[in-house]
């Protein structure tokens, strides 16, 4: 059953996009803020149905002269006031003007997991997620549409951004072999990717103008264009990748196009094999002679961390376990761990 619960908010002046989370007994709520006002405590009282998913919210402002307020975050957001009571609630509303309220079926959740990745998502607080920059992401759906998406389409299935400014995707990926020769006997990009490849990626070590090696070094790839002025994201920063019941930690090392997103280099995808297929035609010595023309075909989940750029300290050899370090304690702080 769903009990009604009171909880405390602290607004903080010009305060916009405050996110609280409404506590019942079931579940969470999350709700979102947008009102400026001043440094005030507010009590917020909820009522539910233990039949009807709903919830009912009221908030009672000291000094608040706005008749009505909306504004495009997640789905649609309303603020409805009379001078007395404001209702809001982040999803589609219907305003009952008798009480002030709002009544919405929550369902918060912007994005279901893929069953098979469940078990390394625990405590990710999809329900707080909001859709970040949908106009990309219509870009990127609207490719697929086209003859060359139908080849190799992006499938992306969800941008979203967390409270902590956490930016998340869903899609394919697929295999970037960009970057020099990892060592002695290895291939450079043109040599393992004779169509695409190249013998360079978009970051280098610092104080250097090498690249990254794809055979040695997981890092992700990020969309040209806008992508990283509405994510926030920029090369160097950590990434932590999923897919069925494997995760891996990996640096944003290059960059792609700009209607494309979802790649990977080589070593990222060994680490998530099996399920994922090997990315590589292998010499005797183990080593990648060409890459598979493969992609994983959807359902790859990207967790990439807004300034969080490793600065100094990277070579070839300390990258890894450097990039796995910072990029696990980003992703466990986002769980709560």
């Amino acid at each position: 059953m769903i009990n009604k619960r009171v909880a405390e908010n602290h607004l903080q002046p010009s305060q916009i996009g405050f996110f609280l989370r409404l506590e019942t007994t079931s579940t969470y709520y999350p709700l979102a803020l947008l009102l400026d006002v001043p440094n005030k405590s507010r009590r917020l009282e909820s009522d539910g149905s233990p039949n009807v998913p709903s919830v009912t919210v009221f908030f009672r402002p000291l000094h608040l002269s706005i008749k009505r307020f909306t504004s495009l975050i997640g789905k649609r957001i309303s603020v409805e006031s009379d001078g007395s009571y404001v209702a809001f609630c982040p999803r589609s509303i219907d305003i009952n003007r008798n009480n002030y309220g709002a009544t919405t079926n929550p369902n918060p959740m912007q994005f279901k997991p893929p069953s098979s990745s469940l078990g390394q998502l625990h405590g990710v607080p999809f329900s707080e997620a909001m859709d970040a920059a949908s106009d990309l992401k219509q870009i990127y759906d609207d490719f697929d549409k086209t003859p060359a998406g139908k080849k190799d389409p992006n499938k992306c299935k969800a941008l979203l951004k967390f409270p902590d400014g956490t930016i998340f995707w869903s899609s394919k990926m697929a295999i970037d072999a960009d970057g020099p020769a990892a060592g002695p006997g290895r291939g450079s990009g043109t040599q393992l990717d004779p169509g695409t490849g190249q013998n360079d990626t978009t970051f280098h070590y610092p104080g250097t103008k090498k690249g990254l090696a794809s055979e040695v070094v997981p890092y992700i790839v990020l969309p040209g264009g806008s992508f990283g002025r509405k994510t926030g994201l920029k090369i160097g920063d950590m990434a932590i990748v999923i897919f069925g019941d494997k995760i891996a930690a990996a640096i944003c090392g290059d960059l792609g196009p700009t209607k494309k997103i979802g790649e990977g280099s080589i070593r990222i995808h060994e680490h998530l094999h099996p399920p994922a297929p090997d990315p590589c035609i292998r010499n005797q010595q183990g080593f990648c002679r060409r890459i598979h023309d493969v992609s994983i075909d959807e359902d790859v989940l990207f967790f990439a961390f807004p300034g969080s750029r490793i600065v100094s300290g990277l070579t070839q050899e300390t990258i890894e376990t450097k990039v796995k370090g910072n990029a696990f304690a980003l992703y466990n702080k986002l769980r709560g761990v």
